[in-house]
């Protein structure tokens, strides 16, 4: 096993690990904050059921406040799920050390095509040459070329913290919409080598907002680390580029509010811009300096005192259930798409991503881990190399030897894969691992031989491939690794006779 298998292996073991814990006390404690606050409900109704109304307001204000406690949550969950993201592809770049253009391009596409959420708007990478790799398709040097991205608060941000940084909301100058991103600096060998972004829509986050049942004429909205307001009823609120501290705006009585996100308060009560009296209820989302608020309609909670005062019980109760089945059902949710996700990318990391076959990690791990005793004399080994690639490549061009490469693959998976495992370990080096008898294995080298003469694609029309193979009842003496060296030197007697019978030199 290769230093840098062991490590990225080592690496999302921990993290897989300790992300797990994290989830399970979060989820805990979380169940148990809510049973605890049930309880103290009860128990206070039962003790003053005909307390007076300045109690049961209390006691309501503090419902409210469990509200926008769980919209919180709910937040951070989706927002933990979108950090994790952007580590863990951070990570990959670091452990892989490969920065060339095509592959990080191919490999982002592919990301973003199968693998991002949805809500989710672009992935990319960013180096100091001010060079964008985009998983969306954008290309700063033909389509933006005026604009130094690396003076982006996205990047100055990230390169100087090896934390993920969450940026100030802006519009974006393609689809007009609100946007914000989670940077992430990569660090190959101890330096610094660009940033690794994910764009998101805020309008994504105001989707979460839409399961928060708040009573009368009661509404949600957002605040980033700035102080100003990201969604809002009053369009004065609204903004092209950046988001102005809500007192610069000139809505009455907003200056307190600011001041009250500022000092740390809970909660702070005046007349809204509608001329409505509200209680406005802070949680602070402390990652990213944002916060949630929840602008609630002071005569619902006075409506509501009258109400509590003959139905408190039950009340508190249907509370309790229903946020233990919200929450417990939304943090579900969360803890097995993180786990998800996190699963991808160890299976992404054992992958060839142009074929779909174990890539060369995979097949170091199973040499290092591979015990002959554990086969009987029909265990086969074949190596396979495509013939002329190199001239394809030259004179055709790439995407026309990875043509080559995917039907050579492809063929390759689709005859031996039934009897064992497939791997490519080069450009057009290809390792099978089986069990078969010498029946089913000249039937499968004939089928082989036949799918190549019949391969025909867009922009090449011939496909021939090399074989070796050797077999361990004829080779009992040999290991596996030897096994695969005999195999390879038959592969290259059987490349020979190709181009002899071509009378042309390798190529």
């Amino acid at each position: 096993m290769t230093m840098n298998i062991r490590r990225e292996r080592r690496m999302l073991s921990i993290y897989k690990n300790a992300k797990r814990r994290a989830l399970h006390k979060e989820v805990g404690s979380v169940f148990l904050a809510l049973a605890i606050t049930a309880l103290c409900m009860i128990i206070m109704a039962e003790a003053s059921y005909s307390v007076s109304s300045k109690s049961i307001d209390a006691l309501s204000t503090s419902y409210y406040r469990q509200v926008t406690s769980t919209a919180t949550e709910q937040v951070k969950e989706w927002l933990a799920n979108e950090k994790a993201t952007v580590e863990s592809q951070v990570a990959k770049m670091e452990i892989d050390e490969n920065l060339d253009y095509d592959y990080l391009k191919k490999y982002l596409t592919n990301y973003v095509d199968h693998y991002l959420d949805e809500k989710a708007y672009d992935l990319y990478y960013t180096d100091y040459n001010n060079i964008i790799i985009s998983g969306a398709g954008f290309d700063n040097r033909v389509e933006r070329p005026d604009i130094d991205y690396r003076e982006r608060l996205w990047f100055k941000d990230a390169v100087i913290t090896d934390d993920t940084v969450y940026s100030t909301a802006y519009r974006d100058t393609d689809t007009l919409k609100k946007v914000f991103s989670l940077s992430k600096r990569v660090k190959i060998n101890g330096k610094i080598t660009g940033v690794m972004i994910m764009d998101i829509f805020v309008d994504t986050l105001f989707d979460e907002f839409e399961k928060v049942d708040l009573p009368g004429d009661s509404y949600v909205f957002l605040v980033d680390k700035d102080f100003g307001i990201l969604n809002h009823r009053c369009k004065k609120f609204d903004y092209y580029d950046f988001p102005s501290p809500m007192k610069d705006v000139g809505v009455a009585n907003y200056g307190l509010l600011q001041d009250a996100l500022s000092s740390g308060k809970g909660s702070i009560s005046f007349v809204d811009y509608d001329g409505i009296e509200r209680t406005f209820y802070i949680e602070k989302l402390e990652e990213s300096g944002w916060y949630v608020v929840s602008a609630v309609e002071d005569a619902v909670i006075a409506n509501a005192a009258k109400t509590l005062r003959n139905r408190i019980v039950s009340i508190a109760l249907w509370v309790l259930l229903l946020a233990l089945l919200i929450d417990g059902t939304i943090r579900f949710y969360g803890y097995k798409k993180t786990v998800e996700r996190i699963d991808k990318v160890n299976d992404m990391a054992y992958v060839d991503s142009l074929t779909g076959m174990g890539n060369d990690r995979a097949y170091s791990e199973t040499v290092d881990s591979f015990r002959l005793e554990d086969y009987t004399d029909d265990l086969v080994v074949l190596s396979l190399d495509i013939n002329k690639l190199k001239w394809v490549n030259d004179h055709l061009g790439h995407a026309a030897g990875d043509e080559l490469i995917q039907g050579a693959s492809n063929i390759i998976s689709e005859i031996f894969g039934k009897y064992g495992e497939c791997y490519r370990v080069g450009g057009d080096e290809f390792i099978v691992i089986a069990r078969i008898s010498d029946y089913d294995l000249d039937s499968a080298i004939a089928g082989l031989k036949d799918a190549t003469s019949r391969f025909k694609g867009e922009t090449v029309d011939n496909l021939s491939i090399a074989y070796g193979v050797c077999k361990l009842k004829q080779h009992p003496e040999l290991d596996i690794r030897q096994m695969f060296q005999k195999a390879d030197q038959a592969m290259y007697v059987n490349k020979d006779k190709f181009y002899a019978s071509l009378n042309i030199d390798k190529m």
